[in-house]
């Protein structure tokens, strides 16, 4: 399999944020819609309160809204080829004082869910509000060949929960050593 899931793992000390503030229909992020052209300078998240000895900001930071949150240093590994079908929404990370921290990070927004689940070979949960989604996926099997080969970081488009990193790419954010994330193989998914 040419691709691995990613997973946002804090460590001990790593700070966690609240859900995503100064945004309107942040839902959007989850629908593959382009939020470019509105994106306000003024989107920030708060390190959450239930942590205040956790301060350290890593590379990929913790967040409710179950976006990629990432620091401009994990965008230097990535060739503008590499992010096809994904754009850079700056946001702002405000400490427990409610200052603006001095790191720039991103939103890195997933456009066209890809169409990939194997419906019939994986176990999933039909959302029943929408069902065009699925609530739970406890086995996850998909299908490459349904993959645009040329997208290295997606969403898919009925379980756009969990991001999907094609190996090379995962592979170069080990290398680098970057914080927060962890990488699990297709077939070892173990549900969410």
């Amino acid at each position: 399999m040419n691709y691995l899931y990613g997973k946002i793992t804090p460590g001990t000390s790593a700070c966690r944020v609240n859900t995503l503030q100064g945004v309107e229909n942040d839902y959007e992020l989850h629908k593959g819609i382009s939020r470019i052209d509105d994106w306000p300078l003024e989107a920030f998240f708060e390190m959450n309160n239930n942590f205040p000895d956790n301060v350290m900001l890593e590379d990929f930071v913790f967040n409710i809204n179950n976006v990629l949150v990432v620091s401009e240093r994990v965008l230097t590994i990535f060739l503008p080829q590499h992010l096809k079908n994904n754009e850079m929404l700056p946001i702002k990370i405000k400490n427990h004082k409610g200052r603006i921290v001095k790191e720039q990070y991103y939103i890195l927004h997933q456009l066209v869910l890809q169409d990939c689940i194997d419906i019939e070979r994986s176990i999933v949960r039909i959302n029943k509000i929408n069902p065009e989604r699925f609530s739970s996926v406890k086995k996850l099997v998909i299908k490459e060949d349904q993959i645009d080969p040329e997208v290295f970081i997606f969403r898919m488009n009925r379980f756009p929960s969990l991001p999907i990193f094609k190996r090379d790419i995962a592979e170069k954010i080990k290398q680098n050593k970057f914080s927060g994330i962890q990488f699990g193989e297709i077939s070892d998914w173990e549900g969410m």
